[in-house]
């Protein structure tokens, strides 16, 4: 089975900035740069170098600390986060999914599963502040992993009804695509054929429907190759992404999100890909983590490139190589209660820490591939199922 590209969504993914500004990855800024001409190939972007990259033990340790800050954080009732807690809580559970070889041991993962169930009636979750899609797309993403690791558990967990999961799952999957706009991306309401559409939530709602199909959930194949002949349509002449088909400004974190998706095709666009390396190889490390949404940068870039490295291997060392240079960023930005800090756009510091932490923790643990959606190839199912 070969490994995917997120999150993880997260990606698992990732959530969109708060009620008062609601665009992520970012909407352009006044006086933003406008489209870019197209970079000179005679000058490849360097590859990133890690000064000092994290051994096994630190990358373990700084992961165990967020593990337990999270845990600290979490509520009695299992939820993270007073602001758009269905997205916050589903980001932290899929980083206990994807750091841990036995998470069902781990309680506090049964408290936000427990706790996400509340949250949906026949799988549709709320819409959390400005946006529907974020909470309904990282929470289906969270419990398409969840079933995937339930049903290829030995033996199974017994708390788990897999048909009745695997139902719940089908059903949220099918409002994602519901969702899906004429233009074939996603917006952040339920706006089934409509004409509103954006990067980050067309990123959230792909990634959850490839991780349903991931674990054997019906997904239109149509409705997948229109999300991602969308997310193509939105590069710029400079390999970055728009943040919306027809801003024509290439967003760092948007590209990355973006990258992390269309690795996911069955069928790889190399030009497209590319030329979305060149522009990440353009910021390098430094750039993504000076950026509006640095967690969801460095999430996203690691996801993309952890299944470009597994694709392409030495045809495309430079992929391997974003990887350590993240984690080095990340391990030294870790606070010393275990947490990471958010840039703030979600609106509270409960909020923010715990969704800044729980993306931190999956970009550390993603690339050891616990995820589906760190793989390009569906996993083998038993039975068929």
């Amino acid at each position: 089975m070969k490994r995917i590209a997120v999150v993880i969504a997260v990606a698992l993914a990732v959530l969109a900035a708060a009620e008062e500004d609601p665009v992520a990855p970012g909407k352009p800024p006044d006086g933003a740069e406008l489209r870019r001409p197209p970079p000179d190939p005679a000058k490849p972007p360097k590859p990133p170098d890690a000064k000092a990259p994290p051994t096994a033990e630190q990358l373990a340790a700084a992961t165990t600390r967020g593990l337990a800050a999270l845990t600290k954080m979490q509520g009695e009732d299992g939820h993270w986060g007073d602001k758009f807690p269905v997205a916050v809580t589903s980001v932290a559970a899929l980083s206990i999914l994807a750091s841990s070889d036995d998470p069902f041991a781990d309680p506090a993962l049964w408290k936000a599963y427990d706790w996400l169930l509340k949250q949906q009636k026949n799988g549709d979750f709320r819409a959390e502040g400005h946006t529907w899609l974020h909470s309904q797309g990282f929470a289906t993403l969270f419990l398409a992993e969840f079933y995937g690791r339930a049903l290829l558990n030995k033996p199974p967990p017994e708390r788990v009804k897999l048909d009745e999961l695997k139902a719940l799952v089908a059903q949220a999957a099918t409002l994602v695509a519901d969702a899906q706009s004429a233009e074939g991306g996603w917006w952040y309401h339920k706006a089934a054929g409509g004409h509103e559409h954006e990067g980050s939530t067309t990123v959230c709602a792909v990634q959850a429907l490839r991780a349903a199909k991931n674990f054997g959930i019906p997904v239109s194949k149509e409705v997948l190759d229109r999300g991602f002949a969308y997310l193509k349509a939105t590069q710029c002449a400079d390999g970055g992404f728009e943040y919306q088909k027809g801003t024509g400004t290439s967003m760092v974190a948007g590209t990355a999100g973006a990258l992390a998706t269309l690795v996911l095709m069955s069928r790889l666009d190399e030009k497209v890909l590319m030329d979305a390396i060149g522009y990440l190889g353009r910021q390098q490390v430094a750039g993504l983590a000076a950026d509006r949404f640095p967690d969801y940068a460095l999430f996203y870039v690691t996801m993309a490139m952890t299944v470009v490295n597994e694709e392409y291997g030495k045809l495309k060392p430079e992929a391997a190589a974003w990887i350590p240079a993240v984690h080095e960023a990340v391990v030294a930005s870790q606070r010393e209660d275990g947490t990471w800090a958010n840039i703030g756009w979600m609106g509270s510091q409960e909020s923010s820490s715990a969704y800044a932490t729980g993306m931190y923790v999956l970009t550390l643990s993603g690339p050891q591939g616990r995820l589906s959606i760190f793989h390009r190839d569906a996993p083998e199912l038993p039975g068929g199922k």
